[in-house]
């Protein structure tokens, strides 16, 4: 037997124990690693002050397809779940381009439950994904009462054993594939639901996000129209081109705010949404993390199997979702229109543009736009009221197309007054003008003076009555180096800048005070950063509404040091391998 001496004897034992420290610091290690990477750092703020927008709300989510809900609506869903709203989602295909309808209906159905939203408030409308139609290209362009069939072969809305279809629940039967029908089943969860907030999808690149797109706001402006009364929130948000198709841009020092692909100052798929004016909307804290296993919205894309939602969770998730906000308290609505020339039935149905092939790109539609013709000497269109209205501002939409332009136009009221707007916004977002109150109003027409291009002509017209409710601001986040902050980690001595959005924008002679640390430090205006250098250790920065200090932000922003950089890195490492 080998003996040892007693300075080897001592040797081994302080290798022993060395390696017994290394094996702890090591496990040790690996806990922290294993803690980074399931649970997340960023913690639910305080919300109190968002409460008028997320809480006891009635929320309606428009979508095509079964996992759009998320990619439209991730991170607010669970907002107004949190909160307290009754949230209902509408899908109105089953996604069976290629079979499995009823895979796709069980996956949302898990999906939502993982974020609380409970089965009996989602609908299927069980329609066809995709459409085998001939000459007419989709069910959207079809006569309200031509049968279609979808390309899976099928013909009636369906569901599954446990989920019916919305048609089957209501009616005892299902519904032939007809536009009239789909049209009508989408109407109904309007009127008889009556949300108080409508999310809708946009016109992504897909022939089925943009007829949804569009049909909704079809029936929402029908419903506008029957029911004057009716003023409820709606936003547009793209599923595809700021969510599944965004950048891939989660892993970062912080979760990034969303950007638009594209790049630019407008919505490449439409052009009349100008970036600036999209609205951003803070998501939940449980959505954010380092890593995507700490991420709430990792368990629920998860859930999207046949679609594998979790390579899109790069993309998806971000630190705001952005949507348009399409107002909807028009007088114009039920107005009678009439036109010097030209077409102008579509000025006033709230739906921005249409198309004749909803398979071609979305920035070649002109369809919906009031165009007088060449040989016209007045360009006028006019609108009737039943009853007289008071009336503060009107919004005009130009054609959004930069080759057709108004460069001036004149107003004018049935009381004798004119209004000159001067030149519109020629990428077709809404130009507004703001003017003293008009009392009594039954009349109003709008006449182009100047223009350029054959096809000048404008794509709606509002008006609106002065807001009896005065400014106020719904939400207030604090926004760093552009991205929206909650947690917020900086390196010191670096600079970063320091701001705010809101929803609605604040008003012009209102401010945000920045406090560190309980100090203010300055007022901003909308638009207005201030800088700020992270000196290594944790502060507390607070956004406060000047007008009302009630509505308020605050965030902590942190310092990592180099051990908390290595634990990051290497959780999100190991992530990918078990990818």
């Amino acid at each position: 037997m080998l003996k040892l001496t007693k300075r080897s004897r001592i040797v081994l034992i302080i290798l022993l124990g060395l390696l017994l420290v290394v094996g702890v610091l090591a496990f040790l290690c690996a806990l922290s690693v294993r803690d980074v990477m399931y649970n997340s750092f960023y913690e639910a703020p305080d919300a109190s002050y968002m409460t008028d927008f997320y809480a006891d709300k009635k929320v309606l989510l428009i979508v095509p397809h079964e996992d759009d809900e998320y990619n439209v609506g991730s991170g607010i869903l669970e907002q107004y779940f949190q909160n307290g709203s009754d949230v209902h989602i509408v899908w109105v295909t089953n996604g069976d381009a290629y079979g499995g309808g009823e895979k796709r209906i069980n996956e949302s159905i898990l999906a939502m439950s993982r974020v609380g939203i409970p089965e009996d408030n989602l609908i299927f409308l069980g329609y066809g994904d995709s459409w085998d139609v001939g000459d007419y290209n989709h069910i959207y362009h079809m006569e309200d009462d031509a049968k279609a069939v979808s390309r899976c072969g099928k013909t009636q809305t369906y569901g599954t054993d446990k989920h019916p279809d919305y048609h089957t629940k209501k009616y005892g039967e299902s519904a032939a594939y007809t536009r009239g029908n789909m049209k009508s089943d989408l109407m109904e969860q309007i009127t008889d639901f009556w949300p108080d907030v409508i999310y809708a999808v946009d016109c992504d690149e897909h022939p089925d996000h943009r007829a949804v797109s569009l049909l909704s706001e079809e029936v929402i402006g029908d419903v506008l129209k029957a029911y004057p009364e009716y003023d409820p929130l709606v936003f547009k948000g793209f599923g595809y081109c700021t969510a599944w198709d965004g950048v891939r841009d989660y892993y970062a020092d912080n979760v990034l705010s969303t950007k638009n692909p594209a790049g630019g100052d407008v919505m490449e798929l439409r052009p009349q949404y100008s970036w600036a004016d999209r609205v951003r909307l803070p998501v939940a804290a449980s959505t954010l993390g380092a890593t995507m296993r700490s991420s709430a919205s990792y368990q629920v894309l998860q859930a999207f199997e046949s679609q594998n939602a979790l390579y899109n969770f790069f993309c998806i998730v971000n630190s705001d979702k952005v949507f348009w906000e399409r107002e909807t308290g028009s007088i114009l609505y039920d107005a009678r229109v009439s036109s010097s020339s030209g077409d102008a039935s579509a000025v006033n149905d709230f739906r921005l543009s249409d198309t004749n092939n909803i398979t071609r790109e979305a920035v070649k539609w002109k369809m919906g736009v009031w165009t007088p013709d060449a040989n016209d000497t007045e360009k006028t269109v006019s609108f009737s009221l039943d009853v007289p209205h008071d009336v503060s501002r009107i919004v005009l939409y130009d054609s959004p197309y930069e080759e057709n332009h108004i460069i001036n136009g004149v107003i004018e009221f049935s009381d004798g007054t004119q209004l000159e707007t001067g030149e519109l916004k020629d990428n077709g977002s809404p130009t507004e003008i703001e003017f003293d109150v008009k009392r009594g109003i039954t009349d109003i027409s709008f006449t182009i003076i100047d223009s350029v291009g054959d096809e000048a002509g404008i794509m709606e017209m509002e008006a609106y009555e002065p807001d009896e409710k005065g400014a106020h601001v719904d939400i207030l986040k604090l926004v760093v180096d552009d991205n929206f902050a909650y947690e917020y980690s900086a390196k010191a001595g670096t600079a970063v800048s320091v701001g705010f959005s809101s929803f609605p924008e604040i008003g012009s002679g209102d401010s945000v005070k920045i406090l560190v640390d309980g100090k203010e430090t300055c007022q901003l205006g909308t638009g207005e950063t201030t800088e700020y250098v992270p000196d290594g250790r944790v502060h507390q920065i607070k956004a406060v509404l000047s007008s009302d200090e009630s509505v308020y932000d605050e965030i902590t922003l942190r310092t990592l040091g180099a051990c908390d950089r290595l634990k990051i890195r290497l959780a999100r490492y190991f992530e990918q391998l078990k990818q």
